[in-house]
Parts: C-alpha cells; structure tokens; sequence
C-alpha cells in the first residue's frame, strides 16, 4: 500500500497539494506493520499553494489498482480528515 496526504481548499474539488509515498520507505510489507513501531514524517510541497485555510486527509490504497482502504471515522472517498493547517 502507499500512504496519500492531501491539502483541500474545497473537499469536493481535486487537492490543490499531495504527497504519495510507501510507509517506511517501502521497507516492510503491511502484514510486517506492528503498531506504534512504524512512523514516518511525510512532507507536502506547498510552495505553489496561495494563502488561506486548507483542510488535510490522509489515507491508503493500492497503487496498482488504486482502491483505497476504508479508514475507521473515514468519508465515503476514503480518507480520514485529521485537521487544519493556515498558510500565509
């Protein structure tokens, strides 16, 4: 699987900032995951996003068939909001 986080404007509307990635750097399998062992600090290009309020998601999918996993507290287009971020 590979982890998305996406920078919204609008939630309805394409995320004007993303960032696709394996976790770990792709070096175990998720059937290796153990939980609380696995962290990775993911960084998001922001440099062409105008000023303002933005919401982020995060999520995972299949990069070969693209489905996504449905998060627990997740929306209907899979992903899970986990807050705000301003830009100035």
């Amino acid at each position: 699987y590979k982890v998305f986080v996406h920078l919204y404007n609008d939630v309805n509307e394409p995320p004007v900032a993303q960032m696709d990635t394996r976790p770990g750097n792709g070096t175990l399998p998720p059937g290796n995951w153990l939980s609380g062992v696995l962290h990775d600090t993911i960084t998001v290009d922001l440099s062409g996003v105008p000023a303002g309020q933005y919401q982020v998601a995060i999520g995972l999918y299949d990069p070969v068939t693209f489905e996504r996993l449905e998060p627990t507290g997740g929306d209907e287009q899979e992903r899970l909001f986990i807050g705000e971020v301003e830009i100035n």
